[in-house]
């Protein structure tokens, strides 16, 4: 095993090498040591996929590290299938961009700014006011600019029955932020994205992204279903999870909840099938001879939507240039050492990645995880090692050095958890509670998360929220609010998150309504409330309905 300083040696060494058609042996083992003794390592993970395309996808790096499955002993390869989670989105965006190019070619770019109720008037998409329904686009869709707050742990739980109930709730959440002002994250809108763009070419999302892993020969890329058993998909790694310091395997059936999302979220691939995808994108969309995506309808994907500020300027302590500064259409926008890259990073039930394209370079990478532990809060995470991979192949021009991410602004999960507890009681300014057991058994409702069922147990209050949220309520002794015993496997996706347990707490306001407060979000459900109890349009009509002119496709 190589040490952390002798790899940071070793690194240091790269950071003037010029670049070259193919990676050197030494640069071989120098990612080998990377990715083996300090990547994993630090956290412990069980096994990891990397792929690097470099020279336009002359030269291509794919290669599996540690265990697909620890308990049978399996070691990982290139051909070892992940969930790559929300690096689908790029994969919607692209199917998108060639759909309405194909579809509309006279609009060009304008197409991802025409109104969907005109360039799809017979969609059953809804929004809840008026001036979204009537201005709303794919790009806004796409870049996250819708401004709504949409589901946040309904398809965690398995709340939905299948995509139609998750999309027709979106139409009630609630604005965030005013329309285009900013960026506000959504599955749900890029969801519903892949789904119209299905309508408009008048086949499902499935089948077109079927067809398009065939183009690109991407032959063990699969989409998460309902039904699929993940333990029976050939070569498909299992997730991990810690528990009280112990690595545990994830019961796999809660990797098939993404399946309400797909768009979003569902593809499960390899290291070599990335490979594939990543050099069709470096080719401006060609494979072989073949234009599969006209290279108009790829750049589309790289316009700026919404700014971005995550940059990191040069300055007294470093001249690296690096950082993100805007999302695009499915995409985020960054820089690294001064060459633009567009990307995407991934998490869904342990499993975590990261995919970066440099268009102009010629150049990609991508990385992808297993568990044990969320990375996001650790020093050496994907970006990190996404980073480490760019200056051992390319070189840095700055030549800085390349340090893990920096941990003095992160804080222990379990103090946010209590801090966001106490900040709603604060501002709640709830009483003891003396609402009985009995008053508040009944159903619940939340018109964009979902239904709950509260129940008694025994003498104990017990909920049933969808497929996975499921426990026992107990009576905080220090809050007016009732903490959970779970009473499912979904425990096993905050143990990844959080690196051991945190409590989600129920808060009843009242006999109709309560509250439940979980990773600092706050969701409130109301007795009674469920899809049959709210209008079909959350916004009331005014005298004149708003004016249909669709586009013919030519």
């Amino acid at each position: 095993m190589v040490s952390k300083r002798t790899f940071y040696e070793l690194l240091i060494g790269t950071l003037l090498i010029t670049f070259c058609d193919c990676l050197s042996s030494e640069q071989e083992l120098k990612i080998d040591a990377l990715v083996r003794d300090v990547f994993m390592a630090e956290s412990a993970i069980p096994g990891v996929g990397v792929t690097i395309v470099e020279n336009t996808g002359e030269y291509i790096f794919s290669k599996g590290y540690g265990y697909s499955d620890m308990k049978r002993n399996l070691t990982a390869d290139g051909n070892t299938k992940f969930c790559i989670a929300s690096i689908t989105k790029t994969f919607t965006a692209t199917l998108i961009m060639k759909v309405l190019s194909e579809t509309f070619p006279k609009l060009g770019p304008a197409v991802l700014d025409t109104p969907l109720r005109i360039i799809h008037p017979n969609g059953t998409f809804m929004f809840s006011d008026r001036f979204r329904y009537e201005s709303m686009t794919f790009r806004d869709l796409l870049s996250h600019r819708a401004g709504l707050q949409t589901e946040y742990f309904g398809s965690s739980f398995g709340a939905f029955k299948d995509t139609d109930e998750l999309l027709y709730r979106s139409r009630y959440a609630p604005e965030m932020a005013s329309f285009r002002a900013g960026s506000f994250y959504s599955n749900t809108l890029v969801a519903l994205a892949g789904t119209l763009i299905g309508e408009i070419a008048g086949r499902p999302y499935g089948a077109l992204l079927q067809d398009f892993f065939d183009q690109l020969g991407m032959n063990n890329s699969i989409l998460i279903d309902q039904h699929t058993n993940y333990d029976l998909v050939v070569n498909a790694s299992r997730g991990y999870f810690l528990e009280n310091g112990v690595v545990k395997q994830l019961n796999s059936e809660l990797i098939n909840m993404v399946f309400v999302d797909a768009p979003a979220g569902a593809i499960i691939t390899t290291a070599n099938d990335m490979a594939k995808y990543i050099k069709f994108h470096l080719n401006d969309g060609r494979v072989g001879d073949k234009q599969v995506v006209s290279q108009e309808a790829l750049l589309w994907m790289r316009q700026p939507a919404a700014a971005f500020d995550s940059m990191q300027f040069r300055s007294v302590n470093s001249s690296l240039v690096a950082g993100w500064y805007a999302i695009g259409s499915g995409v985020q926008l960054g820089v690294f050492d001064g060459w633009e890259f567009m990307s995407h990073t991934g998490l869904w039930a342990t499993f975590e990645s990261e995919m970066r394209i440099y268009p102009r370079l010629g150049f990609g990478t991508f990385s992808i995880s297993n568990g044990p532990i969320e990375l996001s809060n650790r020093c050496y995470n994907h970006s990190f090692l996404q980073n480490s991979l760019f200056a051992i192949v390319n070189g840095l021009s700055s030549g800085a050095r390349i340090e893990p991410t920096d941990l003095t602004q992160s804080s222990n999960f379990s103090d946010f958890v209590l801090e966001s507890l106490e900040k709603y009681i604060a501002a709640r300014q709830l009483p003891l509670q003396n609402v009985s057991q009995e008053s508040v058994v009944g159903n619940y409702g939340h018109p964009v998360e979902g239904d709950i069922e509260i129940t008694l147990r025994n003498g104990t209050l017990y909920f049933r929220y969808g497929t996975w949220g499921k426990g026992y309520l107990n009576q905080h002794s220090k809050h007016p609010v009732y903490y959970v015993i779970w009473d499912s496997d979904f425990v096993q996706t905050i143990y990844f998150v959080a690196g051991g347990l945190v409590d989600t707490f129920f808060s009843f306001e009242t006999e109709n309504t309560f509250s439940i407060i979980i990773f600092g979000e706050v969701i409130t459900f109301q007795r009674g409330v469920s899809l049959d109890t709210l209008p079909k349009i959350p916004w009331k009509p005014e005298s004149c309905t708003p004016e249909q002119k669709s586009v013919e496709k030519q």
